[in-house]
């Protein structure tokens, strides 16, 4: 459950022109299985509850009954999931939006499709002896964590790192964080907090999104050749995972069944565990059974935002506003009349 995820794939997108170079620009045709379409959907990372309304349309046969075969292809360390798209070798895969928009200023032509959990889980942890208990105390620590990551370079610049005593240190494991009280951590907040829990320890979870970075989390990424070539099976594709992720947050629990298969790492006790911060991302409302804004939503605003902290802090270009514009692809979800106009207020 530990991640190492995202470190590979500047590598990936700054290759892409040539990838697409050496094969074309048409899209590789899918191939017709029992007469239905095959289709193959990249991870970002190994199953998890971050993926389950994909699986929960798998195991529940809403792929199957739209004519699709669909296999779930799990990622891992270095998930190359923008490669996959360009080669032709998947058909979609999953990303969150902050890397969708680097991917597309290093000359990906890829576009996120629907966003299904609405605000970010990454977090910092700090064990709860060192008396950190907000943002605003974060000093005097050592951090594990990914330096080309985007939102490290955010907080760093937020909370001015350069003026405490935070040191920086490469993520491992989180070994470190479970013996020495003057160790953070990055993670997720439905991942390694529940690791640390595992040793006895209950962490001060620290959101970055109540600093203001928020991308979209684990969105359905295509590749523009396919979407133009054949829009009928990326709505097929979309509106199947709506209704799987719809599926999972009211019902998990044979989604978590079959994850905990797949997952050695995941037992039905830890997708529990996600699950419930999962909701809370997915601004899930328990009473009517069903997300506040409808599933899927994704706003101009938010990636406009999003595009201009990355701008702000050297993740994207200066002057290409196009990177962030075209970075996502609304078309292809239901009507959003309730959806948000504009980005949330922090």
């Amino acid at each position: 459950m530990s991640r190492y995820r995202s470190s590979f794939v500047f590598m990936f997108c700054v290759g892409y022109a040539a990838i697409v170079g050496l094969l074309g620009c048409s899209p590789s045709p899918t191939s017709t299985v029992a007469g239905r379409e095959k289709v193959r959907l990249q991870l970002n990372w190994v199953p998890e509850a971050e993926h389950g309304g994909f699986y929960a349309a798998l195991e529940h046969g809403y792929f199957e009954q739209l004519g699709l075969d669909v296999e779930i292809v799990p990622g891992g360390v270095s998930a190359p999931v923008t490669q996959q798209l360009a080669m032709g070798r998947v058909e979609f895969g999953v990303m969150n939006a902050d890397w969708v928009v680097m991917g597309r200023n290093n000359g990906a032509k890829i576009q996120a499709l629907m966003a299904p959990i609405q605000d970010s889980p990454r977090c910092l942890l700090v064990r709860p002896e060192s008396g950190i208990k907000n943002f605003a105390e974060f000093d005097n620590i050592t951090l594990a964590a990914k330096p080309e990551d985007p939102f490290l370079e955010f907080t760093k610049r937020k909370l001015n790192w350069d003026q405490k005593n935070v040191t920086i240190v490469p993520y491992v494991s989180m070994q470190a964080f479970f013996s020495n009280e003057k160790y953070a951590q990055q993670g997720y907040s439905f991942s390694e907090p529940y690791l640390a829990q595992a040793q006895g320890i209950e962490p001060v979870v620290l959101l970055v999104s109540e600093l203001g970075y928020n991308p979209y989390t684990s969105c359905l990424v295509a590749d523009e050749s396919l979407i133009q070539a054949n829009p009928t099976l990326v709505r097929k594709f979309v509106q199947a995972s709506i209704r799987g992720w719809e599926k999972y947050l009211a019902d998990p629990e044979p989604t978590n069944r079959r994850i905990a298969g797949l997952n050695p790492d995941q037992d039905l006790k830890s997708l529990e565990f996600a699950l419930t911060d999962v909701r809370r991302l997915a601004r899930w409302d328990s009473a009517n059974q069903r997300t506040e804004l409808p599933l899927g939503t994704m706003t101009e605003a938010r990636f406009a935002e999003l595009g201009r902290m990355l701008r702000d802090i050297g993740f994207i270009s200066e002057t290409e506003d196009g990177v962030f514009q075209q970075a996502f692809n609304l078309n292809f979800l239901p009507a959003q009349d309730t959806a948000e106009k504009t980005t949330p207020s922090e």
